[in-house]
């Protein structure tokens, strides 16, 4: 269980899906074999709040290799006016379909940084492809709400 809580900021942010085709990044940090920084870009789509945990669905693959070796992870979060380091430990990985991982994350600290002046958070646009290659299924969301403690 966490003992930090999430600013009501980034819990906003990371609960908000994005209408339209516009989506904020929330570039995700690992350490590779090597101990070189490894970021994985992610966004609302894929994070859970809960009153337990932080929880993830990412893509199997390199991510997750790493957070299975070395479970420390830095999720970064640009607010109106704020930058926030999310600081993470991955407790869980469980593996779903479609080559799809459910990370469980305790925060673990979190700090903020502002020069008080307003913030654009990087944007992407989600494509029909993107979109189909990134589609968290029923399964795997449900898991994520569970484990992230949602009612």
């Amino acid at each position: 269980m966490s003992d930090t809580e999430l600013p009501d900021e980034v819990a906003a942010l990371l609960n908000d899906a994005a209408a339209g085709d516009e989506q904020a990044v929330q570039p995700l940090f690992t350490v590779d074999d090597q101990g070189c920084p490894h970021a994985t870009l992610s966004s609302a789509r894929q994070w859970w709040t809960g009153d337990e945990h932080l929880v993830c669905v990412l893509v199997a693959g390199r991510t997750t290799r790493y957070l299975a070796q070395r479970p420390q992870a830095l999720l970064l979060v640009i607010g109106a006016r704020q930058a926030y380091s999310v600081r993470l430990h991955a407790t869980q990985i469980q593996e779903m379909e479609d080559r799809r991982d459910v990370v469980v994350f305790d925060v673990t600290a979190v700090e903020s940084d502002t020069r008080g002046v307003a913030l654009t958070p990087m944007l992407f646009q989600a494509t029909a492809e993107l979109a189909r290659q990134e589609r968290i299924g029923d399964r795997a969301a449900a898991t994520a709400a569970r484990l992230a403690g949602q009612p």
